[in-house]
């Protein structure tokens, strides 16, 4: 069964980072900023960034955010559906509750590790 879902997670991860599109930014190599062609993107560039937003680094970051963000509803959920059909047995009623203050207290981590990253890549 774990590897099942870790199979699942590894597949969702790629897929959307797969379907994530990035703009494409093509310049001519041949031209040089020294000649005539001084007014070209190359040129005009200001810095290139390696945290930009349509950077590798930043899709990962959004792909990640995606996937923590849909495990912790689909526990939430699970923990909810435990919560249910516990039937009053003690024991199933705290292994739920502690499923769902779980899945919330790593979606609250998550949103808070993305905000403090989306932070300092802005910074940088």
């Amino acid at each position: 069964m774990k590897k099942i879902i870790a199979l699942s997670i590894f597949i969702v991860f790629f897929a959307a980072l797969a379907l994530h599109s990035a703009p494409a930014h093509a310049i001519d190599v041949f031209q040089t900023c020294g000649d005539t062609a001084s007014d070209s993107s190359v040129c005009s560039a200001t810095s290139d960034k390696l945290f930009g937003p349509g950077s590798f680094w930043n899709r990962v970051l959004e792909t990640f955010t995606y996937i923590i963000g849909s495990i912790s509803v689909l526990m939430i959920i699970f923990g909810g559906v435990r919560y249910t059909t516990s039937g009053g047995d003690e024991k199933n009623i705290k292994a739920a509750k502690n499923t769902i203050i779980y899945s919330v207290v790593g979606l609250v981590v998550a949103i808070m590790a993305y905000a403090i990253v989306h932070f300092v890549i802005s910074q940088v």
